[in-house]
């Protein structure tokens, strides 16, 4: 199976069309990162640290293990064979930058959302692009939070619909976990497993779609 970015905007079906397909030749490279973040979710009972070293812990591996995937899925994307290692050390170059972009985004998200909550949900979706410009096109934190903001204005519907969307299968996904592990007596480790298995499998979708939208916007806002 092959797939490449399109080079003209598509509608949203289209989108999600292609994102599928990139997420299919994609899930086999979420397959070693699966047991870091098992690894890194019971690092507490491991080592004994403390909750807020351990939270922190969590935000740094899953910002770099997501930022290693959506790193692959667009090297899939361009035609080339992706490599693990090489995707993870460039995610490691751009880190303090995706801290700041990650930090910046929070801040104008939670001032929405303090003002009221609309504010706080359209400026989510404004600058939710700014972890593919930091790693794919070079920005640096704060002004790939701005860039973010030009990509979306005008389309910020089409892109809560072709982001948001994809979001609701989740749902039914967790409902059913929920009913497996209500039925069904397995250990934590196990219920770990499994959760975080499926969030992998639903990571991949979720950011292909985001890529595939990502270059429609570029589409319509060329540098």
């Amino acid at each position: 199976m092959s797939f490449s970015y399109s080079k003209s905007p598509q509608g949203i079906t289209a989108n999600w069309k292609d994102a599928l397909s990139l997420s299919q030749i994609s899930i086999i490279k979420i397959a070693p990162l699966l047991a870091a973040i098992v690894l890194t979710k019971n690092i507490e009972l491991i080592l004994g640290i403390e909750w807020w070293l351990l939270s922190l812990s969590i935000f740094i591996a899953s910002l770099i293990l997501n930022g290693a995937i959506i790193h692959s899925m667009h090297t899939l994307a361009n035609g080339a064979q992706p490599n693990l290692i090489g995707s993870l050390v460039h995610v490691f170059e751009k880190l303090v930058q995706l801290i700041i972009g990650f930090l910046m985004s929070a801040l104008l998200i939670g001032l929405g959302t303090i003002l009221f909550i609309i504010p706080g949900i359209v400026l989510g979706f404004s600058t939710f692009f700014h972890i593919p410009l930091i790693l794919l096109d070079g920005h640096p934190g704060f002004e790939a939070v701005n860039r973010s903001r030009q990509l979306v204005k005008g389309w910020w519907w089409k892109s809560f619909i072709t982001i948001g969307a994809p979001g609701l299968v989740v749902l039914p996904i967790a409902l059913f976990k929920y009913i497996i592990f209500s039925f069904i007596n397995i250990d934590k480790y196990s219920q770990i497993i499994l959760t975080e298995l499926i969030s992998c499998l639903f990571i991949c979708y979720q950011n292909s779609t985001i890529l595939v939208h990502f270059n429609d916007l570029k589409l319509n806002r060329p540098q």
